[in-house]
């Protein structure tokens, strides 16, 4: 079964795992079909009399998800946004960690009106647990936050990997890539804004 992670980057941008969790669907795709049901209704289709979510129909039809980051672009709910980003393995700063918990552990509660299945007690705790791990991390040591989605993917591997001469793979920081690779989320006064890899390292290099 895949498996989803919690990854943490000192102020080198060097990146580590501080946690995993069983079962990649516990988190990101709840979100997804969530924001779904609330941001684009008019596109939500039935089958057998049973919705189906974002999961089902991007796959065939990617032009869904577009349209829904540009939904959530244009939200001022600063939790749905902040929920999105987080589900999409953007970066965010590990000094905004309590919005992040606020924003996971109330994610239920402000959307149930969207949500007509029955949802177990397996999904509460897993928000609430990435929330916990969160709020326990110590922002002087890891300053940022990326949470991947699932095993079945290596994007956040590659952002701290990557094969040398011989082909073997070596540790590599975020400051090294040249090219744009990730966005980080900053947050400021209530306004969600991004910067990405390449001007944030430049301008937060420490020595």
């Amino acid at each position: 079964m895949s498996y989803s992670s919690l990854y943490v980057m000192d102020n080198k941008f060097n990146g580590d795992v501080l946690n995993d969790y069983k079962n990649s669907w516990l988190l990101s795709p709840m979100i997804w079909d969530i924001l779904f049901y609330k941001y684009l209704p008019e596109k939500v289709k039935y089958i057998a009399g049973e919705k189906s979510g974002l999961m089902v129909s991007a796959r065939n039809d990617n032009q869904l998800w577009i349209e829904l980051n540009d939904k959530l672009n244009e939200s001022s709910n600063l939790k749905d946004r902040m929920c999105w980003e987080f589900s999409n393995q953007q970066i965010f700063m590990s000094k905004d960690k309590k919005l992040i918990c606020d924003a996971l552990s109330t994610f239920w509660e402000d959307n149930i009106q969207y949500e007509d299945r029955e949802i177990g007690t397996h999904i509460h705790e897993r928000f609430r647990d990435v929330g916990l791990d969160i709020n326990n991390i110590d922002e002087t040591e890891y300053p940022y936050i990326i949470f991947k989605n699932t095993s079945v993917d290596d994007a956040i591997e590659t952002l701290f990997r990557q094969y040398d001469d011989n082909d073997e793979i070596k540790e590599i920081s975020l400051s090294e890539h040249e090219k744009v690779v990730a966005e980080f989320v900053l947050i400021n006064d209530g306004v969600m804004s991004f910067c990405n890899n390449v001007e944030f390292c430049k301008n937060n290099a420490t020595e």
